[in-house]
């Protein structure tokens, strides 16, 4: 008996995200963007609580650059603090908040992801203040 196992069911679901201009898949990562996007992550999660937000909006600017830059190399960090709002980047930030849950969460309960996006989803609320 012949079967085929088809991996390409474990790929989480695409989504697009147009932000200005470009349209980005945030609906999975691909593997080789994974590490770097989830150290920036977890360099922005850490400075969520400091007194100024600057840094924690300049860490959560840099990640949607780095995030942007694997398809799309002029969306530095300039480039996004001279065009979009705080509203846009608040927004694509949680896009990738949930994404990231998504695409490294694989293991975990379905309480667990919950969670974990109810907190990113909390954290990222204070960049809109």
């Amino acid at each position: 008996m012949n079967s085929t196992i088809n991996l390409d069911e474990l790929r989480a679901e695409s989504q697009k995200v147009k932000f200005l201009e470009k349209d980005f898949e945030v609906g999975y990562i691909p593997c080789g963007a994974g590490i770097p996007i989830l150290e920036a992550y977890n360099e922005v999660m850490q400075h969520q609580d400091e007194d100024g937000k600057q840094i924690f909006v300049d860490k959560t600017i840099g990640l949607i650059s780095l995030f942007c830059s694997f398809t799309e190399p002029d969306f530095t960090a300039e480039f996004i603090k001279a065009n979009a709002s705080n509203f846009q980047v608040s927004s694509f930030f949680h896009l990738i908040a949930q994404s990231i849950i998504k695409n490294f969460g694989q293991g975990l309960s379905d309480e667990e992801i919950e969670n974990m996006a109810k907190e990113s989803k909390k954290k990222e609320i204070g960049l809109k203040q």
